[in-house]
Formats: C-alpha cells, sequence, structure tokens
C-alpha cells in the first residue's frame, strides 16, 4: 500500500506522530501486557522493575501478585489486561483524530495557526470516543466471526476465543472505525479497489491494522508448537503477536509515507532560479515605455 503525494506536514507535526505512534503506544502496551516482576524476578527490587510493575499493576487492575505462572493464570491476566489496552487504544485513537484534523488543514495550505485551530478539543475527544467505544460490541462481535471462520476452536476454549476477539477488536478495528470510519464508504471502495491510492493519513491508519491482524495470525504458529511452555496457552501467541503487529505497523506505514514523500519532492522538478535584479536602465526603459 503506498501513499499518494506528499504529505504538507511541518516537521513539529510529524514529530508529534513518532513520539505517539513509535514511543507512547508501544510503550502502553508492553507495560498493560508485560509483568517485569516475572521476567526479570532476579532484579524484582530494582527501583525501575519496581516502577514498571506499579504502572503496568494500574493499567490491568485486579492481577494477583506472586501468581504462579500457568497456562490458566496468563489467560486470565490477559482478560483483565483489556483494561489497560483499551485505555491505550482510547487514548491513542482520539490523539491521532485530533492530529488527523491538523494534517488535514495543513494539507489545504492552512496556516500553522489556522491548522492547529482545526484540532479536536478535550471534550470533542471525549465525545468521538465514546461514540466509538459504544458500537465495541459490534467489533467485538465482528472480530469474534473472523476468528471463528480463520479456525478458532468451537468445542472448547471459549474464554481464550473471546480474549482474542476483543483484542482484534481493540488493536485492528478500534483504530479504523475511529479514524476512517466503518465501510461502505467511498474512501473504502477506493482503497479497496486501488491500495496504491491511499492518500497518507489514510495509510497510517490501515497499515497497522493489517498488520496487528497478520501479528495475531503469525502468533498462531506458536500453538503448534510442541516446546510445552505457558506462554503457548491459547490464544497469549496471538495476542502477543497482534499487539507487536500494531507496533510495527506504525513504523511501517510512517516508513511508507516518508519514503513516497522522498521520492515525490526527488522527481519534482527544481524551482527556477530567482530572477535578477532589474537595473537602472530597465527600469527607465520601462517608464518610458509605459502610457
Amino acid at each position: 500500500m503506498r501513499p499518494t503525494g506528499p504529505p504538507a506536514w511541518p516537521a513539529r507535526h510529524v514529530a508529534q506522530l513518532v513520539l505517539a505512534s513509535l514511543v507512547l503506544q508501544p510503550l502502553l502496551l508492553t507495560l498493560t501486557l508485560v509483568d517485569f516482576a516475572r521476567v526479570w524476578p532476579d532484579a524484582a527490587d530494582a527501583p525501575l522493575v519496581r516502577a514498571l510493575t506499579h504502572v503496568s499493576r494500574v493499567l490491568r487492575p485486579g492481577v494477583p501478585r506472586d501468581a504462579p505462572a500457568t497456562g490458566a493464570a496468563l489467560l486470565r491476566e490477559a482478560a483483565l489486561a483489556l483494561q489497560g489496552v483499551y485505555i491505550t487504544q482510547a487514548w491513542f485513537c482520539a490523539r491521532s483524530a485530533s492530529w488527523h484534523s491538523v494534517a488535514a488543514a495543513y494539507e489545504a495550505g492552512s496556516s500553522r495557526r489556522d491548522a492547529q485551530a482545526q484540532g479536536h478539543s478535550i471534550g470533542q475527544q471525549l465525545e468521538r470516543i465514546v461514540l466509538t467505544t459504544l458500537a465495541f460490541p459490534l467489533l467485538w462481535a465482528a472480530a469474534l466471526a473472523v476468528v471463528l471462520l480463520a479456525g478458532a476452536p468451537l468445542n472448547g476454549s471459549y474464554a481464550g476465543t473471546a480474549v482474542l476477539a476483543a483484542y482484534l477488536a481493540l488493536l485492528v478495528l478500534f483504530p479504523v472505525v475511529h479514524l476512517v470510519g466503518a465501510p461502505p464508504s467511498p474512501m473504502w471502495t477506493r482503497v479497496l479497489a486501488a491500495p496504491r491510492l491511499a492518500t497518507p493519513r489514510e495509510v497510517l491508519v490501515l497499515v497497522p491494522a493489517a498488520c496487528a491482524a497478520l501479528g495475531a495470525l503469525a502468533g498462531a504458529a506458536g500453538l503448534a508448537l510442541d516446546w510445552g511452555r505457558v506462554w503457548q496457552t491459547y490464544p497469549l501467541p496471538c495476542v502477543y503477536g497482534a499487539a507487536a503487529g500494531a507496533v510495527l505497523g506504525n513504523a511501517l506505514a510512517l516508513a511508507l509515507v516518508g519514503v513516497r514523500a522522498l521520492r515525490t519532492a526527488l522527481a519534482s522538478p527544481p524551482p527556477p532560479p530567482p530572477a535578477a535584479p532589474e537595473t537602472r536602465a530597465q527600469r527607465r526603459a520601462r517608464r518610458r515605455a509605459a502610457p
């Protein structure tokens, strides 16, 4: 999927996008899904690990301390972590929607002050997030149908399938519906008919969603391995793969937009040289020729 046209975004606006999509969202997802006290048991008393563990507990309240690392315990923790994943995605989508509105103003040639005025207030962000959240049951049902069609077990592991569908709804469908809308629409018709015609802002939304779905599919390979590790409990590999795919998709989308903009800039003709200043003789001749 290649974007069309170079985005007319100033460096400061791009830096905000990079900070949100490559630093803050990955950090919050990591703190939500990873138990640092269990990953680094020898350094559990270190100040940094204790701080990371505390933030992780805040993002997934209800996780018991010092719980045994069994498959059932990890699945329960993944279900509780949905609270933190929702908070992360709600914040990220709200900020992204405001960022996209400002970016559209820049693309239209607005000044910095006029473009910044197009950003969403906190009240507008909350209103839009609430409306998208109200549609979450439908998003979960759609994700559940896809998971079942992809081969999820029908005779057991119902809780695992429901948890996986919730993660896919949050990581794949929630950003798409909030930022570009659900199909059918002219945008979806254009993108599905010719993906190379996707605009840069559409690429920033659709590529991470596609990578999250592919990451969940790739994570299913971990279920087939006979290593006997607790993290192979269904659907944990798919959950981790979806989160990793969303993060890598952000980086890939930024790279696609940047490469396309660079290629367009290199292919565009150089600006004409500045005109030579008018000499005194030329000014006299022009005045004589004037009626």
